[in-house]
């Protein structure tokens, strides 16, 4: 190929690509980067047991009632001192995104198909994201967009933001100045808005939510700071509780897992040996997602440890960290109390894991503590031999409590 070819050729791509403006400069979000929902003045609400946030909350000033409801992976920082400097840096990023030059100046409504490569987009009145917008980084690496409206900003359910060639939710940014009301959006970029924010259950946010004053509620969303919607399989959290009767309720969080096939948890009684508890299939998002497993196993005792099983479509697979609950050392039944009725002596007889110290304790039905007894017991099966001659005929309540871990365990009497 001659010159003169190779000039023509280069002169027909520029011709035929999109303009690319690099001008335009992101914010320092300083503090305020860790945040995915934060607001310097006004309530912060949840309204979903099923809301999952990942990334810092907070307020500077306001009422709170959030997470719960809703799953956090995160820190919640209610009107302190990092609180207040996050607000500082809300608004001096604010002001930042502001300060870039009109390039476009946008009318009418955004998506309903189109495409946008990195620029400073302007709009002078309230606009509504309504179907699918395209955003096109052309392979420009750290390339930005910028929106800035002035008014409010909605969407039309099952709007989405796509990204491509390069495109990256860390590096768009909506300046608004007005109401923010998203329903049911996959929705891309850092919110700077000076006003209130909705965001409306289905919707899906891969950035941030940031107000300079004005309340943020939420429903059953799914929302994550855009740095961790970029990681490959990543843990966020893992962790174990016990619930009612002694169950244990065991969830996780994970960034994205598209290569992951299913999950195991796995149980131990000495945390070298494990053993299946139960299996979930992997939801296979590209952003995060909650799991939840129950242990619902009987007569737990001592300490049971805990761990996931990740397993990749390739049959390769990693462990989490091991987590522990600790049980009550005292075994299935935990007392039995006989003969009852009994009119002088009752034997009681305690299944300890372990050797320890207990006390037994005999309350009247008001709860007035009638006698308390040391016992040192033994592993295993303990026959204790009480004297409860001198006791008038009522009815009363036997409790052993584990003098190291505070557990107890009662039974009901009846004296002849």
């Amino acid at each position: 190929m001659n010159k003169i070819q190779s000039y023509i050729l280069t002169a027909a791509l520029v011709f035929i690509s999109p303009v690319i403006s690099l001008s335009q400069s992101a914010p320092d979000l300083a503090t305020a980067t860790p945040y995915v929902l934060f607001t310097r003045a006004g309530e912060v609400t949840s309204q979903s047991p099923l809301a999952l946030v990942v990334g810092n909350v907070g307020n500077e000033s306001g009422d709170t009632l959030a997470l719960p409801p809703g799953f956090l992976v995160g820190e919640k920082h209610w009107w302190d001192a990092e609180a207040t400097q996050v607000g500082t840096d809300i608004g001096l990023a604010y002001a930042e995104v502001a300060a870039n030059t009109c390039g476009i100046i946008h009318a009418g409504g955004y998506g309903v198909g189109e495409t946008l490569v990195p620029g400073v987009y302007c709009t002078g009145s309230a606009i509504t994201l309504n179907g699918n917008l395209t955003l096109d980084a052309g392979n420009v690496p750290g390339a930005v967009f910028i929106f800035k409206i002035d008014g409010a900003f909605s969407s039309v359910g099952g709007s989405q933001i796509i990204l491509l060639n390069g495109a990256e939710s860390c590096n768009i940014f909506w300046q608004i100045n007005g109401l923010v009301a998203l329903v049911n959006t996959n929705f891309k970029g850092t919110m700077l808005v000076n006003g209130a924010i909705t965001l409306g259950s289905g919707t899906v946010l891969d950035g941030r939510a940031l107000s300079l004053a004005g309340a943020v509620l939420f429903g059953n969303v799914r929302v994550t700071t855009c740095d961790v919607a970029t990681l490959p399989l990543e843990l966020l959290s893992f962790n174990v509780s016990k619930t009612i009767g002694d169950n244990v309720n065991i969830t996780w969080v994970t960034a994205t897992e598209v290569n992951v096939l299913r999950y195991e948890v796995e149980a131990s009684i000495n945390g070298t040996a494990f053993y299946k508890v139960n299996t979930i299939s992997s939801k296979g998002t590209n952003y995060p997602s909650q799991y939840n497993i129950q242990d619902i196993q009987a007569n737990k005792t001592g300490v049971r440890f805990y761990r996931l099983k990740m397993i990749d479509k390739d049959g390769s697979f990693t462990y989490s960290e091991i987590k522990s609950i600790k049980f009550s050392d005292l075994k299935s039944g935990l007392i039995n109390i006989f003969p009852n009725p009994a009119g002088s002596i009752i034997n009681v007889s305690v299944n300890a894991e372990v050797r320890e110290k207990v006390m037994l304790t005999i309350s009247n039905m008001h709860g007035q503590k009638i006698r308390q007894t040391i016992y040192l017991l033994n592993k295993g099966i303990n026959n204790i031999k009480e004297n409860i001659q001198g006791l008038t005929k009522a009815s009363y309540i036997v409790t052993i409590k584990n003098i190291n871990t505070g557990e107890q365990t009662r039974q009901n009497i009846q004296k002849l």
